[in-house]
C-alpha cells in the first residue's frame, strides 16, 4: 500500500476477535475505498473465534475430525445474513440432521456414582437407550414415527406424543399469534396458558441448553428473543461449517496484517482532539497507541470495564454466566487430540459429515444430542447438552458432574466461557446505548459512536453464536409438523384405552406420593368460595371473612334482624364449612331471650353433600343456651331449578314458611349463582313468591363500562367456567331481575368488593402453587387456569365482585 493511501486511512482497533470482532474487521479491511487501517486486539494467545476449538484423532478411523467449541451451527431465516456472509466468503456447509434425546439426570451416590455417570455421558448404541430418557425428537421429522425409549412402553410413549401434540400445536400457534410485550419469557408462557409440564420437561431444557444457563435464568430473557426466532426458522434448514469454523476464521482476518495477540487491553480513553487513547498489556509490559476510532466487541463486563462511560449507563449490571464444554472420549473407542497444523495431520483432517467413518447410530448421517436435566438443586434446575459427534466423541456443555472422576479421565478438553445472559432490563439498556430508545430524560448517558468509539453488540447465546440454538430448536419450528398433528389425531382413541395403564406405570415410586400417606384426614376445611383478603392470607379465614361480609351488609348479626328468629335457605354449601360459619355465627351473636333457627342447605354435588353430612355428624355444632336449632336438613340437589325439586326438599324448605311469623327468613347464596341455568331468577321467584324469603349473597357482575369485545371476551371466559352465556350481569340488569321476581328496588343493596377479592385470590393461588411444585404436587390446571381469569378481572375490571342484599317489600315495611 502506497505511502498516501497509509496518510489518509483512519486507524481502527478492534477490541476482540469473535465472530463480531472478525466480522467488523473484515468488513473495513475490504472497505472498497480503502479508508481504514485495522488493528486487532486479542488477550489469548491466536484470534478467539476458534482458538477453543480442537482436532480429534480416531486410532480406529485413522482420521482427524474438528470439534468446534462451543458447537456451531446456522438456520435459515433468522440467520439469514450470516449465511449470506457465509456463501459470499465461499465457506463450504452442509445440512445436519439430529435426534434429540429428553432425559433426566439420575441422582446417584456411593460406590455407583462413577458407573451411573459413566453411563449417562456415554453414546449408547441407539438414542432409545439413553439411561432414563423419555423423548426422542427427530429434526425436521426425518424420523417418524421417532425412536421410543427403551424405558418406556408403547401405551405410555403413544400418550405422551399425544400430549405433546397437543402442547406444541398450542406453543407453535400462540407464538406466531400472540405478539410478546415488553415481558419475559416466564411472563409469556403463563399469559399463554400452557401446562408446567410441558413447559419443565420440555421447552426449559432444549432452551436453557442451547443458552447456556440454568432454567431460571432463561424464564428472565425477553419473550421476544425466543419467540422472533421460532416465527423465523419456521420450516428452514440447518447448516454447520465443514471442517468447522477456523475455515470462517481465516476468511474474515484475510489481509488483516495489524494483529497484537496476547494483548490484554486495560483502559480505552477518548482525548479532546476526537481521537481514541488505548492501553494494553502484552509480553513486553504496558503498552498504549492512539487510534481514529475504537470498536469494542467484547462482552459487556468487559466493555464497562474498559470505558467507564459504560459504567454509568449499566453495562456492568447486563448479567453473565461463566460456561465450561469438554470433549470427552468414550470407553470403546480411542481418541487423542492433535495438532491440525502439524503436517502429519494435514492429510487426515476430514468433515466426518462428508466421511463413511461416523459412528453408528440410529442413522449414519444422524447426530444424537442428550439433554441431561436436573430438576431440582441449590442453583435450580439445569440441563446439560451431550452432542456425539460422527467420529464418537461427545462434546459436555454446562456439564452437571463435571468434576467427577470418572468424567475427569473421559476428558480431552475444557474450554471456558463468558457468557451473557439476556433480562428485560438488560436489553433496554442495550438499545438505549446502541440508540434505538430515548434515555428517559438521562441526557448524561453515553451513546454509541460517541467520542470516536464503538460497541459492536457481542451476539446472545440465544440469538445467534450458538450451534444448538439453531438446530435444536428445530424442534419448535419443524415444517412436516401437521404430519405428526395428524399422526397423534389417529392414535387417539388407542392412547385412550391405556391411558389408566400409562398412568400407572408412569408412576415414580421413589417421588414425592408418599405425601398422601402423611396428610391428615379428614381435611379440617373444604372452603370454597372467592375470599375476602383484607385481614387474612389464608384461604379457610379468607372465605370465613366473606361470609361475614355478606351477613354485614344485610345487617342480620347486629341490627333489626338480629332480634329475630331465623329461616335460612343456604344454597350451594359446598362441603359444610359454610353451614358450620352461618350457624356458629347467628349463636354467637344471638341475644336473650332465646331465639330459634332453621336452616336447610342445598348443594347440586353428591360428593359434598356427603362430606358435610360426615362433618355435621361427627362435630357437631353445640349451641349456646340462647339459641336454639329448630330443624336441619342438607340435600343434594339442583337449586337453580326448584320446580325439579323432590318431595323431601320442597317440603323442608317450605316449612320455613311455616315459621311464626317474627321470624326473619333468607335466601343465602354465596359465590355460585353466575353458575346457575338457565339464570338466577327461578330459585329468586321461587323464594320471594313461594317461601317469602329476602335474599343476601356474593355474586360477579359485568361493568357497565365494558365495551363490547370485553362483554364478548368476559361471557365467553364465564362459558369455559361453567356458567350460562348471559351469566354476567351489569348492576341495573341485576336490580331488574330482582324487582321483576317481586323484590323491592329500593331496598337493593348491590356492593362492589373487587379490590378486596380479586387481587388477595390472585397473590394466594400463586403462593400455593409454588408451595405445592417444591413438593412436587400440581396445583391442577383448572386453578392455574381460573388464577389467570381472576387476574385479568382484576386489572381490567370488566368482571367486578360484588355483595348482594335485597329484600321483599312487607318484610321492609314491617321492619
Amino acid at each position: 500500500m502506497n505511502e498516501t493511501v497509509q496518510s489518509r486511512q483512519q486507524r481502527v482497533a478492534i477490541v476482540g476477535t469473535g465472530l463480531a470482532g472478525l466480522t467488523t474487521a473484515h468488513l473495513l479491511q475490504n472497505d472498497p475505498e480503502q479508508r481504514f487501517a485495522v488493528t486487532l486486539l486479542e488477550q489469548a494467545d491466536s484470534l478467539s473465534f476458534d482458538s477453543a476449538s480442537v482436532a480429534v484423532e480416531s486410532h480406529e478411523a485413522g482420521t482427524v475430525e474438528r470439534v468446534d467449541l462451543p458447537m456451531r451451527a446456522s438456520a435459515g431465516g433468522y440467520y439469514a445474513n450470516l449465511n449470506r456472509m457465509y456463501r459470499h466468503l465461499e465457506v463450504p456447509m452442509h445440512p445436519v440432521r439430529f435426534l434429540f434425546v429428553f432425559s433426566k439426570a439420575s441422582k446417584q451416590s456411593g460406590a455407583k456414582e462413577s458407573t451411573s455417570q459413566t453411563s449417562c455421558r456415554s453414546p449408547p448404541a441407539s438414542a432409545s437407550a439413553v439411561p432414563d430418557g423419555y423423548f426422542i425428537h427427530a429434526s425436521n421429522l426425518h424420523q417418524l414415527p421417532p425412536p421410543r425409549p427403551s424405558g418406556y412402553s408403547t401405551w405410555r410413549y403413544l400418550l405422551e406424543v399425544l400430549y405433546l401434540v397437543i402442547c406444541h400445536a398450542w406453543f407453535r400457534a400462540a407464538c406466531f399469534l400472540v405478539k410478546p410485550h415488553d415481558e419475559s419469557f416466564a411472563e409469556y408462557l403463563e399469559s399463554i396458558w400452557l401446562p408446567r409440564r410441558y413447559i419443565t420437561h420440555y421447552i426449559l431444557p432444549l432452551m436453557s441448553s442451547v443458552s447456556t444457563c440454568t432454567h431460571d435464568e432463561l424464564l428472565a430473557f425477553p419473550a421476544s428473543d425466543l419467540v422472533h426466532y421460532i416465527r423465523f426458522s419456521y420450516g428452514q434448514q440447518h447448516y454447520t461449517v465443514c471442517g468447522g469454523v477456523q475455515q470462517v476464521q481465516s476468511r474474515l482476518s484475510r489481509g488483516i496484517e495489524d494483529i497484537r495477540v496476547r494483548s490484554r487491553v486495560l483502559e480505552v480513553c477518548p482525548q479532546a482532539n476526537g481521537r481514541v487513547l488505548v492501553r494494553w498489556r502484552d509480553t513486553d509490559g504496558v503498552k498504549e497507541d492512539v487510534f481514529d476510532r475504537t470498536v469494542l466487541a467484547v462482552s459487556p463486563d468487559v466493555a464497562s470495564r474498559l470505558f467507564a462511560p459504560l459504567r454509568t449507563a449499566g453495562l456492568d449490571k447486563i448479567p453473565t454466566t461463566w460456561v465450561e464444554s469438554s470433549v470427552l472420549t468414550t470407553p470403546s473407542r480411542v481418541h487423542s487430540l492433535v495438532d491440525s497444523n502439524d503436517q502429519r495431520s494435514q492429510g487426515k483432517v476430514a468433515c466426518m459429515h462428508h466421511t463413511g467413518t461416523a459412528v453408528e447410530t440410529d442413522s449414519a448421517s444422524t447426530q444424537v444430542i442428550t439433554l441431561r436435566t436436573q430438576f431440582s438443586g441449590a442453583s435450580g434446575a439445569r440441563s446439560e447438552a451431550l452432542h456425539t459427534m460422527p467420529s464418537g466423541v461427545v462434546v459436555s456443555t454446562c456439564p452437571l458432574d463435571g468434576e467427577s472422576e470418572a468424567t475427569q479421565k473421559r476428558t480431552l478438553k475444557t474450554a471456558g466461557f463468558r457468557r451473557t445472559l439476556r433480562t428485560v432490563e438488560s436489553r433496554a439498556t442495550v438499545e438505549r446505548i446502541m440508540g434505538g430508545s430515548n434515555d428517559g430524560g438521562r441526557s448524561n448517558i453515553w451513546v454509541n459512536g460517541e467520542n470516536n468509539l464503538h460497541c459492536k453488540q457481542r451476539t446472545d447465546k440465544c440469538d445467534h453464536e450458538s450451534a444448538r440454538h439453531s438446530i435444536m430448536v428445530s424442534w419448535l419450528s419443524d415444517h412436516n409438523f401437521m404430519a405428526g398433528l395428524l399422526v397423534g389425531a389417529a392414535a387417539t382413541v388407542i392412547l385412550l384405552i391405556g391411558t389408566t395403564a400409562a398412568f400407572l406405570l408412569s408412576r415414580d415410586q421413589y417421588g414425592l406420593d408418599h405425601w398422601k400417606l402423611n396428610v391428615q384426614l379428614p381435611v379440617r376445611s373444604m372452603w370454597m368460595n372467592l375470599g375476602y383478603w383484607t385481614s387474612s392470607s389464608e384461604f379457610p379465614e379468607a372465605c370465613r371473612s366473606y361470609l361475614h361480609q355478606v351477613f354485614s351488609t344485610a345487617d342480620i348479626l347486629t341490627g333489626p334482624d338480629s332480634l329475630r328468629s331465623i329461616a335460612i335457605l343456604d344454597v350451594g354449601i359446598g362441603c359444610g364449612d359454610q353451614t358450620r360459619t352461618v350457624i356458629e355465627s347467628i349463636d354467637a351473636q344471638c341475644p336473650t331471650p332465646a331465639r330459634s333457627l332453621a336452616y336447610v342447605g342445598i348443594t347440586i354435588n353428591q360428593a359434598q353433600q356427603r362430606v358435610a353430612l360426615e362433618k355435621w355428624h361427627t362435630e357437631p355444632v353445640i349451641c349456646s343456651g340462647s339459641m336454639k336449632l329448630d330443624s336441619f336438613h342438607l340435600f343434594c340437589a339442583d337449586a337453580s331449578k326448584p320446580h325439579a325439586w323432590s318431595e323431601e326438599v320442597r317440603s323442608s324448605v317450605e316449612k320455613l314458611h311455616q315459621s311464626k311469623k317474627s321470624t326473619r327468613r333468607w335466601l343465602l347464596a354465596s359465590d355460585c349463582l353466575y353458575h346457575f341455568s338457565p339464570s338466577r331468577m327461578p330459585l329468586w321467584q321461587y323464594a320471594a313468591r313461594n317461601v317469602g324469603m329476602n335474599f343476601m349473597g356474593s355474586d360477579l357482575c359485568l361493568s357497565t363500562t365494558a365495551t363490547w369485545r370485553q362483554t364478548i371476551l368476559a361471557r365467553m371466559i364465564g362459558v369455559l367456567m361453567g356458567c350460562p352465556w348471559k351469566a354476567f350481569l351489569t348492576e341495573e340488569e341485576y336490580r331488574e331481575q330482582l324487582m321483576a321476581c317481586g323484590y323491592d328496588r329500593e331496598s337493593i343493596i348491590i356492593k362492589d368488593v373487587s379490590e378486596d377479592v380479586f387481587p388477595g385470590l390472585v397473590a394466594f393461588l400463586e403462593k400455593q402453587d409454588q408451595a405445592l411444585a417444591r413438593s412436587g404436587i400440581s396445583l391442577g390446571a383448572g386453578f392455574r387456569l381460573a388464577r389467570r381469569v381472576f387476574g385479568w378481572f382484576a386489572v381490567s375490571k370488566v368482571v367486578r365482585a360484588v355483595i348482594v342484599v335485597a329484600r321483599l317489600p312487607a318484610v321492609k315495611d314491617d321492619a
